[in-house]
């Protein structure tokens, strides 16, 4: 799952000096995870009858905890609860502004994955394997 895993390095790289940054990365790379085995099931006609439901109950469940929580009978605490993240995000603002700023840019973390690879290869090749 290299997708998953770009994206959530891209995030700890630029929230990593965060107390949530490392969390929040992992959290969206199980997203991206859990939506890619789906769809490649899916696309592979194996189990639609049971990955579609759990698919929707999945993001029904995100969508219903969101909406109750957020403006059904939750109203007093939720609106204290968000009051609370939007004065923790105006705190943080520019800590994460920072980090973001300092941060490689996809460029450079572009360039770092693909000699990465290019190394992990090399060293494979040594052993005789070769791969084209």
């Amino acid at each position: 799952m290299p997708i998953a895993a770009a994206v959530r390095e891209l995030i700890v790289n630029m929230l990593g000096g965060l107390s949530y940054g490392k969390m929040l990365g992992n959290v969206a790379s199980a997203f991206i995870i859990f939506l890619g085995v789906i769809a490649a099931l899916n696309q592979m006609n194996i189990a639609v009858t049971v990955t579609t439901p759990i698919l929707i109950t999945v993001l029904a469940i995100v969508a219903g905890v969101v909406i109750v929580g957020a403006g059904g009978g939750l109203i007093k605490p939720m609106q204290a609860r968000w009051e609370s993240y939007l004065s923790k995000a105006e705190e943080e603002a520019p800590q994460i502004k920072e980090q973001a700023k300092n941060a490689p840019s996809v460029k450079d973390q572009a360039q770092q994955a693909k000699d990465k690879a290019r190394r992990s290869l090399d060293s494979g090749n040594k052993e005789g394997a070769h791969r084209i």
